[in-house]
């Protein structure tokens, strides 16, 4: 979601379609809940290397495990199955690790979802604001993604930085500001 209400302030075209299509598809959000996974050890030894191609690979490969493993513990959990010439129901099939293991992953999911929610009422509140700073990263990303440099993760980390330092430079000199109009009444 945080994504796509970026897009929109961004001025960003956004397929309608696309967006219902991944809020009702249980495997799509099963692939994107995987982004929250930390890689498995082939994938971040790909990226330790520089390997790319390979790390998306291997992210891939995460992506449809944890999708298959989401997607039969929520069958198992929801219908009666028909095995070996007897029905099988939800409660014969859940075990007591299979509960543990999501309850640790939602515990984990929920977390790391709270301060995205949190980011997104506060753009609720102040969409102006939410696009002005929106607009403004773009455009550090747009200046920067012409340099090429080699290192793929410190590409992705200069316009955050650079953004982050204009942010801060704004909030110093709001402060500054503020203090010395407070101080003069």
């Amino acid at each position: 979601m945080g994504a796509w209400a970026t897009s929109l302030l961004a001025g960003i075209r956004v397929d309608q379609k696309k967006v219902l299509a991944g809020i009702a598809s249980h495997a799509r959000k099963n692939r994107t809940n995987a982004y929250m996974l930390e890689g498995s050890i082939e994938e971040q030894a790909a990226k330790a290397r520089g390997d790319w191609k390979a790390a998306l690979e291997e992210f891939k490969k995460l992506q449809d495990e944890f999708h298959e493993k989401s997607n039969e513990a929520k069958n198992a959990s929801l219908y009666v199955d028909f095995e070996d010439g007897k029905f099988v129901a939800p409660v014969e099939r859940i075990t007591d690790a299979m509960l543990a293991e999501t309850a640790a992953r939602n515990e984990t999911f929920l977390g790391l979802m709270y301060p995205k929610l949190q980011m997104l009422l506060k753009w609720e509140k102040a969409p102006e604001d939410a696009q002005e700073r929106i607009v403004a990263f773009v455009e550090v990303a747009e200046a920067t993604k012409d340099q090429k440099p080699d290192n793929a993760m410190a590409a992705i980390r200069k316009p955050i930085d650079d953004f982050f330092e204009i942010e801060r430079a704004k909030a110093r000199g709001k402060t500054e500001g503020g203090l010395a109009d407070h101080a003069d009444q």
